[in-house]
């Protein structure tokens, strides 16, 4: 359940906009790191508390479950030995030893109950020491939420939209200068752009925790795209690592975005997908995201682009 405490959204028209529609906002911050293609596309955290704990979260929507560091996770009972089973309306049943049941999370401004947690060693798993979780994409979806990549904001729900308020938001975006892409997923939860680079069809995950726009090396090579290499190694999940190129994309349509020669970088991502879950293609990374003042329907599973602007370096 999700309820509000005090807190004020600053003036902005989509933050107006939703906040009309019954939503609250939720301040993102980035976190500053060295980067290929200096720019705004640094990745997304937020500040929390766990059961009144202050931690720091990455906002993560290539992940499917949120997780909270062993560290902090194992301070907790799991479900299976208090015996308690959970009937999420994302995850469904629920009752394994890895999972955990966070009590009270306040986000900002928005407390939540009783929601589900995965434990993993999140240094070993991710590479990062400094967060003590990840909210998913499956806390996200549950509670409604929408993203703005740009203004850094995180838009929460009470309750799920209805129609009237939905198709509300979609006519706004629309008439704003929005492109709209619908998106699909899979069992692995995550929001997903299915889209062609030279006739060739692509599963590319929106992954916010994601510093780059990637495409996956195999992918490159059949595409013919010209590699660069880099001094850079890009970091995966448990602990392992690729090294990194870079290239651009002579043209990729997202919707009504149509992408020239927009840098990306290539890395072996093989290691990282699951061996018997859903493949994707790459990842449109926190840096697409910004520049395309990307906002993120979590519940109506669409994703709203505008003409790539770039800051000036």
């Amino acid at each position: 359940m999700l309820s509000c405490c005090a807190g004020e959204p600053p003036p902005a028209p989509l933050s107006d906009f939703l906040g009309k529609l019954g939503y609250v906002r939720v301040e993102l911050k980035r976190f500053k790191s060295d980067r290929l293609h200096p720019g705004q596309g640094n990745d997304l955290y937020l500040d929390v508390r766990v059961d009144g704990k202050k931690q720091k979260w990455q906002l993560d929507t290539g992940f499917s479950i949120t997780c909270l560091d062993h560290a902090v996770g194992k301070r907790y009972k799991t479900l299976a030995e208090l015996h308690h089973p959970v009937e999420d309306p994302v995850l469904g049943r629920i009752d394994g030893a890895d999972f955990v049941l966070i009590r009270q999370l306040q986000v900002g401004p928005v407390r939540m109950t009783n929601q589900p947690a995965l434990v993993k060693d999140i240094e070993k798993h991710i590479g990062w020491d400094e967060r003590a979780g990840v909210m998913g994409i499956d806390l996200l979806r549950r509670n409604h939420a929408v993203l703005d990549f740009l203004g850094k904001g995180l838009f929460l729900r009470a309750e799920k939209p209805d129609y009237k308020t939905a198709g509300a938001f979609d006519e706004m975006m629309r008439r704003s200068g929005w492109d709209v892409i619908s998106l699909t997923s899979d069992r692995s939860l995550c929001p997903i752009v299915e889209t062609q680079i030279r006739g060739r069809p692509l599963r590319l995950v929106v992954d916010s925790g994601c510093e780059f726009t990637q495409l996956d090396l195999s992918v490159a090579l059949r595409l013919g795209l010209k590699l660069d290499p880099t001094h850079m190694r890009i970091n995966g999940i448990e602990d392992r690592s690729s090294k990194a190129y870079s290239t651009t994309v002579p043209l990729l349509q997202l919707a009504g975005v149509a992408l020239t020669n927009e840098p990306v970088v290539i890395a072996d991502i093989a290691p990282w997908q699951s061996k018997d879950g859903p493949r994707f293609d790459g990842m449109i990374g926190a840096d697409w995201l910004a520049f395309g003042n990307g906002v993120l329907d979590c519940q109506a599973g669409r994703l709203y682009l505008k003409p790539f602007s770039r800051p000036k370096k």
